[in-house]
């Protein structure tokens, strides 16, 4: 429910460039913790670069199963602030009424909370039995009694989507 999404932004390109601190698209091809340096390759070229104390940050991406209809419109993988703008336009350009959240991990949550607020029926299917694996289930527990209280229908399976199984002759 951010308004401007410049509010979303801890720090800007430009200002991790003023310090100096900042690569983008370089690759880290090995490290060399006794020598406190990081092979980096870019555009062909490798290089060494030191450091006094590495943070491996890798990040995560979201897990796209392998099925059908996931190319259709309509239907949104949420890993980048793009793909959140994205999602704000089509529900500009469409008045959907129903949302259905694979996913129940922090950015699930977060999409849960923001669709309900702009009013739509929000249906979330939590591969396992807990909400927000990442923490302990007696947090778990009342984050999932807080967004039933607040209308998102909450539902736990074995998997969303499970292949096709082959035709056995009997």
């Amino acid at each position: 429910m951010v308004e401007d999404r410049q509010r979303l932004i801890a720090r800007t390109v430009e200002e991790f460039e003023r310090r100096g601190s900042l690569r983008l698209h370089h690759e880290v091809a090995g490290i060399d913790p006794e020598r406190k340096v990081v092979r980096v390759r870019h555009g062909g070229n490798e290089f060494e670069q030191g450091y006094d104390r590495l943070l491996i940050a890798t990040g995560a991406s979201p897990v796209r199963p392998e099925a059908s209809g996931l190319e259709l419109a309509g239907v949104f993988h949420l890993d980048v602030m793009e793909d959140a703008i994205a999602i704000q336009e089509h529900l500009r350009e469409h008045r959907a009424e129903r949302a259905v959240i694979v996913g129940g991990g922090y950015i699930g949550l977060e999409m849960a909370e923001n669709l309900r607020q702009l009013g739509l029926q929000v249906s979330l299917v939590q591969r396992g039995q807990q909400l927000f694996p990442s923490v302990d289930v007696g947090i778990s527990v009342p984050i999932n009694e807080e967004l039933e209280r607040n209308g998102v229908d909450v539902s736990f399976c074995d998997a969303v989507l499970q292949p096709a199984r082959a035709a056995t002759a009997e």
